[in-house]
């Protein structure tokens, strides 16, 4: 009986290590980036309006993300105002995504790069 318990401890425990000693740096995603059936898998993005980064508390600083954020609204002429914080739609491995609205031309970052971490 005790055996097992021990065995069941190691195995959760091992599992959490792998989990969170796996997390991944900041991303752009793309959700749509493998699916053969969408209007962008051939050309990519024309425009874009919003900005998800996924990211791991423990691998990403504010400022990586915000960078990450204003470069990817940069390429379409944009920038990048942070929008909210979500937790549906990334990977475990990067579970948090700061979703950032990529806002009409000539205008300037909105919102503080301290606003991602909380």
């Amino acid at each position: 009986m005790i055996a097992k318990g021990f065995l069941i401890r190691v195995g959760v425990l091992a599992t959490l290590v792998l989990i969170f000693g796996c997390a991944g740096e900041p991303y752009v995603l793309n959700a749509e980036e493998f699916n053969r059936e969408s209007k962008y898998f051939v050309h990519g993005y024309q425009d874009r309006t919003t900005v998800q980064v996924c990211y791991h508390k423990r691998k990403a600083t504010p400022a990586a993300i915000q960078e990450l954020a204003v470069n990817e609204c940069r390429r379409y002429g944009r920038a990048a105002a942070f929008s909210k914080t979500d937790y549906n739609v990334c990977p475990l491995t990067t579970p948090v995504a700061a979703v950032y609205e990529c806002i009409g031309p000539k205008k300037t970052m909105v919102g503080p790069a301290e606003r991602i971490g909380s």
